[in-house]
């Protein structure tokens, strides 16, 4: 991954983490799922930004926040993603046959 110079990377826990802050770190870890923190405030996983003050959740390249908040509305994306990920596996593998 490509990192901007001079720019470290945020542990994913801070001592001054809300609640919501440690309900989104558990529910990430538990998914399995590789993702950072670039901010203090926002968690990235893949091209999922996740906001969990405001449970705000945008994808990178689109302007508009996705419809639904919080934790569920982001496990459901990572779920959905995870879906479609294994859908494309499966084919490919039957194609090879």
């Amino acid at each position: 991954m490509l990192r901007k110079p001079g720019r470290a990377r945020l542990p994913r826990r801070m001592e001054s983490d809300s609640a919501k802050f440690d309900a989104a770190n558990d529910m990430l870890e538990q998914l399995g799922v590789c993702y950072h923190r670039p901010s203090p405030h926002q968690f990235k996983i893949g091209d999922i930004n996740f906001y969990p003050k405001t449970g705000t959740i945008t994808f990178d390249g689109i302007a508009k926040a996705w419809r639904e908040k919080g934790l569920d509305a982001l496990k459901e994306r990572i779920e959905a993603r995870r879906r479609r990920l294994n859908e494309i596996l499966a084919a490919k593998r039957a194609h090879r046959g």
